[in-house]
């Protein structure tokens, strides 16, 4: 009984290292997710604004006509 008794004590602990690690994890996690550079145009932006230079020239060209 007692053999029992130490065993479940020592994977509670075991589960309460995991967990305060799993938060350690979570937290540099978010830290690197903060820290990493961001795109300043993202491709979607880079094609409207593509598609709005081109419409600009096409324009231009009829009224130079």
């Amino acid at each position: 009984m007692n053999e029992l008794s130490n065993r479940e004590q020592s994977l509670e602990e075991e589960i309460v290292a995991l967990k305060t690690r799993m938060d350690q994890m979570e937290k540099e996690m978010q830290e690197l997710e903060f820290l990493t550079p961001r795109p300043i145009i993202s491709s979607a932006q880079f094609g409207q604004i593509g598609t709005f230079i081109l419409g600009a020239i096409v324009l231009i060209g009829i009224f130079w006509l």
